[in-house]
């Protein structure tokens, strides 16, 4: 999170962009495996509240890893540092004071998007941790998280129809239709 500014300067720009950016937001969320874009894009997504944004965020919560943990950053922008500290996850840490920023685990920033996005809850990230590395313990964690990405895929396929259209939904299920525009590192235009 040496980039946190930059990072987050992005982030902002790109909710502000707004709803015409979560396509591209999608697509790299597709291609990405990298905790630093499992965190933001979801946290992205969230603020900007397109659903469309569901489908790549369920694709998305089977590559975070177990051994994953909340971390911190500092931002020296004040204003920067306001906006995410007022879009935090459901609540911001009371300890979260001015220039720094609790930046929360991939798949807590997913489930927290799904639950926004689509006003509904089947999951809670919090037992996908596992206690050590041994076999049984990841085991255990997989199967917690699957269960709750079959739960949330269901949910999806019966509820889909009311948060968007047929012509967004379509879209959403075809991730290669869907043209790159911003990286949210560096929120310069890709040619």
């Amino acid at each position: 999170f040496a980039r946190s500014s930059q990072t987050y300067a992005a982030v902002r720009e790109l909710t502000q962009i707004g709803k015409p950016a979560v396509p591209a937001l999608c697509a790299e969320l597709d291609r990405s495996s990298n905790d630093g874009p499992l965190r933001t894009i979801p946290f992205t997504l969230r603020i900007i509240d397109d659903p469309r944004a569901v489908p790549a965020l369920l694709r998305a919560l089977p590559k975070t890893r177990f051994h994953a943990s909340d971390c911190g950053a500092n931002l020296p922008d004040r204003e920067l540092w306001q906006f995410i500290h007022d879009h935090h996850l459901s609540s911001p840490p009371a300890q979260e004071e001015y220039p720094e920023i609790d930046i929360p685990r991939p798949d807590s920033e997913i489930i927290d998007a799904l639950k926004t996005l689509t006003h509904h809850s089947v999951s809670n990230a919090a037992h996908y941790l596992t206690a050590g590395d041994a076999p049984a313990d990841i085991a255990d964690a997989t199967a917690a998280r699957q269960k709750d990405i079959d739960a949330w895929k269901a949910w999806w396929t019966e509820h889909a129809h009311e948060l968007l259209s047929p012509a967004d939904l379509a879209a959403t299920a075809d991730p290669a239709a869907i043209t790159f525009r911003y990286r949210l590192v560096t929120d310069a235009p890709v040619k």
